[in-house]
């Protein structure tokens, strides 16, 4: 069974995620600290945002993958959410407890390098862990881990 402390921290960071999808444009510190970008079609890019050189809210922290315009409007920012439904999807199913320690670990968890290849986008997390990247909506899927 999952705690409720669990399903409050879970609504909490949906909630938040709305509130990080109504913003509009990177800020001027977020344009500084491009650390990759890498251009796609209709003069769009897709940029990640060196999190340790940036202030960035704690919730926003492993979602520093964007795609922009040339005017620096976000199309959409990465979204990673399926990753903590999945965790604890895979808990409940082993009937192992659900750590909201570890779901917090996986929030602050930021991507540290993307790559194009083939025309898909493939970004890999502090941790260890590799994500495919829908450039058309920013949907992540998780395919790996290597350390």
């Amino acid at each position: 069974m999952v705690s409720l402390d669990l399903l409050l921290a879970l609504q909490l960071h949906h909630l938040l995620t709305l509130e990080r999808n109504l913003m509009d444009k990177l800020t001027k510190e977020q344009i500084q600290k491009i650390d990759q970008k890498f251009p796609i079609h209709d003069q769009k890019f897709i940029i990640l945002i060196d999190i340790l050189a940036a202030k960035i809210p704690e919730h926003e922290l492993n979602c520093n993958v964007y795609c922009i315009d040339e005017q620096c409007n976000i199309i959409w920012q990465v979204q990673r959410e399926d990753i903590e439904k999945r965790y604890v999807a895979n808990r409940l199913k082993m009937s192992s407890p659900v750590s909201v320690a570890s779901l917090n670990l996986m929030r602050k968890d930021p991507l540290v390098d993307i790559k194009i290849t083939n025309g898909e986008l493939v970004a890999n997390s502090f941790s260890g862990f590799k994500y495919k990247i829908n450039i058309e909506s920013g949907k992540s899927e998780l395919i790996g881990w290597s350390k």
